[in-house]
């Protein structure tokens, strides 16, 4: 049986700001965490937003851009919330 998944935290970074024709960009990170079916799930993500968007902005997507990265490590629900963190820092070093 299958649990809804549990978002654990949402982050969003604007990495860089440039200018082109089209006016002011934001590069961003974004990454993710939650929990489901016994499982850690980790995303990193990037995107690009027009400059002075809102925060949680839906971005677009860039051939440029790393690759989205996911995380599935299996661990209870209390282990998940004091790990996920650690593995979101750990997995976007590499990144």
């Amino acid at each position: 049986m299958s649990q809804s998944r549990q978002k654990l935290f949402t982050l969003q970074e604007m990495v860089m700001a440039a200018q082109s024709s089209r006016g002011g960009w934001e590069l961003c990170a974004t990454a993710e965490a939650s929990y489901e079916d016994g499982f850690l799930i980790v995303e990193l993500d990037s995107m690009i937003r027009p400059a002075h968007a809102e925060a949680m902005t839906e971005g677009l997507s860039q051939s440029w851009l790393p690759a989205k990265r996911t995380l599935r490590r299996r661990m209870q629900l209390n282990e998940a919330r004091a790990e996920a963190p650690t593995l979101t820092a750990a997995l976007s070093a590499g990144w």
